[in-house]
């Protein structure tokens, strides 16, 4: 396996934003949606090799996440703590996910990882992130 040296993902209200590397291009956007994949009634089975959306585990929970991800749930999740959601570690895992697909090289490592908070989160948390 690789390491890679540093991730960065914005999970903002309307997009999530990753970048990867150090080229102009080595970056990605989706819509910051994470659906809940209803295994009892079949929604999971929705997700196909030709849709570009990945299911992710959260607490054992299924989530659904990426560029196509949209089209199952429009709902946009957002609230005061947001950051300490099981739809922002999903979207979080999303970005780590399609950095590893765009690199073609699977990585078991992320040296740095940085991640925008909202200004909200930051004064209110900011003893906790010294």
């Amino acid at each position: 396996m690789h390491k890679l040296p540093v991730l960065a993902v914005d999970v903002g209200f309307g997009n999530t934003k990753y970048k990867y590397g150090d080229q102009d291009n080595d970056s990605g956007i989706f819509k910051s949606v994470a659906a809940k994949a209803l295994l009892d009634d079949k929604s999971f089975e929705t997700v196909s090799p030709t849709m570009n959306r990945i299911a992710v585990t959260v607490n054992q929970k299924e989530y659904i996440v990426g560029p196509e991800a949209y089209e199952l749930d429009k709902t946009v999740e957002m609230a005061d703590d947001f950051v300490a959601t099981e739809a922002y570690l999903a979207l979080i895992k999303g970005a780590i996910y399609y950095s590893m697909k765009a690199l073609s090289t699977p990585f078991d490592t992320i040296e740095a990882l940085a991640v925008g908070l909202p200004n909200s989160n930051f004064v209110r948390d900011k003893q906790i992130l010294k």
